[in-house]
């Protein structure tokens, strides 16, 4: 769904319609401040920019992936144990 809000974003600006995004972007950028907040649970990171965010949420997902994966290679190297446990 995100790509359909950027798409509206996109003819919002074509038509030189205001977009309040962009403008609290650059009120952010000037002030320093950090409106757009990673809302992963434990994740206290927030940006003065949109674009950040989102690049910061692949790391989250990313960690996922890994975490996933390294998991089912130690499941396949040791049936039965853990990674604490001794073969």
């Amino acid at each position: 769904m995100q790509h359909v809000a950027e798409r509206e974003r996109r003819r919002r600006l074509l038509r030189g319609e205001e977009d309040p995004d962009a403008e609290a972007e650059v009120r952010a950028t000037m002030l320093r401040a950090r409106p757009f907040a990673c809302d992963v649970p434990g994740c206290n990171e927030a940006f003065s920019q949109r674009h950040t965010l989102v690049i910061h949420k692949r790391t989250h997902k990313l960690q996922g992936i890994a975490n996933a994966t390294g998991r089912a290679l130690l499941a396949a190297a040791r049936p039965g144990t853990t990674s604490f446990q001794q073969a």
